[in-house]
C-alpha cells in the first residue's frame, strides 16, 4: 500500500521511491495524473541527479493536443516492496505518476485538502 495526500490545489500526491545507479534510494512526491498513460515523469535536473540512463525520444499528446517528442529514460522503482523497471519522460518541472504505474491497483482519493490518498 502507498499512502499519501491532497494538497491545496486538489492534487493527489504520492511518495514514489526511485533507485540510482549505485544503489541509493531517493524518494520523490508526485501527482497522480490520470490522463497521462505512461509510467512517471520527472524534471530534468532531478534525472541528472538519478543519472538515469537515456532511452532517446518518444513522442507524446499532451492534454491540449500537442505532440511532441521528450527524452525518456530507464528507472528502477520500488513499487508495493518489488523493484520494477520502468520508463521515465523528462518534464521541465512535474513529477507525474501515470496510468501504466498504477494499472491494476486501487486508487482511493479522499477529494479535499489534506484528504487520503490510497494506492492499493
Amino acid at each position: 500500500m502507498i499512502s499519501g495526500y491532497v494538497n491545496s490545489d486538489l492534487e493527489a500526491i504520492v511518495p514514489v521511491a526511485l533507485v540510482d545507479g549505485n544503489g541509493y534510494r531517493w524518494r520523490q512526491e508526485v501527482v497522480i495524473d490520470t490522463g497521462f498513460n505512461g509510467d512517471l515523469t520527472l524534471p530534468a535536473e532531478f534525472i541528472r541527479e538519478l543519472g538515469l540512463p537515456l532511452y532517446g525520444e518518444i513522442p507524446a499528446t499532451l492534454a491540449d493536443g500537442q505532440t511532441n517528442d521528450y527524452n525518456h529514460y530507464g528507472a528502477i522503482v520500488l513499487w508495493e516492496g518489488e523493484r520494477r523497471v520502468i520508463e521515465v519522460m523528462e518534464s521541465r518541472n512535474q513529477s507525474l505518476l501515470g496510468t501504466n504505474l498504477i494499472q491494476g491497483s486501487r486508487l482511493t482519493v479522499q477529494m479535499w485538502e489534506g484528504g487520503d490518498v490510497v494506492i492499493e
